[in-house]
This record gives C-alpha cells, structure tokens and sequence, in this order.
C-alpha cells in the first residue's frame, strides 16, 4: 500500500466531490457508502487516484445508487473552498484522531456522519478556517 496519509486524503476528497456532485449532506454519502465501502475506496485509492475524479465519482454513485439532494453550501459563498481543501482538512483530522492507519476508513466514516461534517460546510464561518488541533479537539469532545 502506498502512504495511508496520501489515501486517506484521496477518499476523503473524493468523497466530498461526490457530495457536491449529488448535492447531498457528507453524512447522508458516507451512510450510503458505508464503513465497508469506505474501506473498499481506502484500499483502491492507490489505483483509483490516477483516475479523474469525475469518472470515479460517477462510479461510486452507481455503485452505491446515490441519488441527488438538494444540500449545497457552496452556491450560498462567492469562493468556496475546493473540494481538495475540504478533503485536506478531514485527512488530517483523521490522522490526529487516529493512530492506527488500518482504521483511518472508519475514522472517517465517524467524522462524516458527526457534526464536524456540518460545521465544516458551513463556509460562512470561521470553523473550516480553524486550526487542526481546534478541529481535533472539538471532534473529541463530541465523541467523548
């Protein structure tokens, strides 16, 4: 496997395309998708990132009949973060949450489908901005 960093941060980036891409809350994806699926995207993300994002997006959304929403944050901001950026940040709250790379699939799977998920879509405040200790720290206390 290559470095668990680098596929955390694809799946965690490709799973927020998909989300844009649908127009669904990263909570409603990741249930979708599931703690296995998220482990079959970390353990193919080696292969898959040499892919574009669109054609894997397409079929991940296939795959799991992913339906479209209505959930879309980043019209409502002038510049939105991109989905890499956002990716980022979940990669290394991941990283800081979880010592152990063979669980970083259902770390993230916990992180999407906490609040963290919708503070850090709401692109109006300063919380996607923060540090990643302060991220690390109030992802701790919700699952305290």
């Amino acid at each position: 496997m290559a470095d668990a960093k680098d596929d955390i941060f694809y799946v965690a980036s490709l799973l927020e395309y998909i989300a844009r891409h649908t127009m669904n809350h990263r909570k409603d994806v990741a249930t979708a998708i599931g703690v296995q699926g998220m482990k079959d995207l970390f353990s193919d993300a080696e292969v898959d990132h040499c892919l574009s994002f669109e054609q894997v997006c397409d079929e991940v959304v296939e795959r799991y009949n992913l339906t479209n929403g209505d959930f879309a944050p980043e019209k409502d901001v002038e510049t939105p973060p991109y989905f890499l950026s956002i990716g980022k940040n979940y990669a290394r709250l991941v990283a800081n949450a979880q010592p152990d790379e063979t669980k970083y699939p259902e770390e993230l799977y916990r992180i999407l489908c906490s609040k963290i998920s919708e503070w850090m879509c709401d692109y109006k405040s300063a919380f996607y901005y923060s540090p990643s200790d302060f991220l690390l720290y109030e992802y701790q206390s919700l699952v305290d």
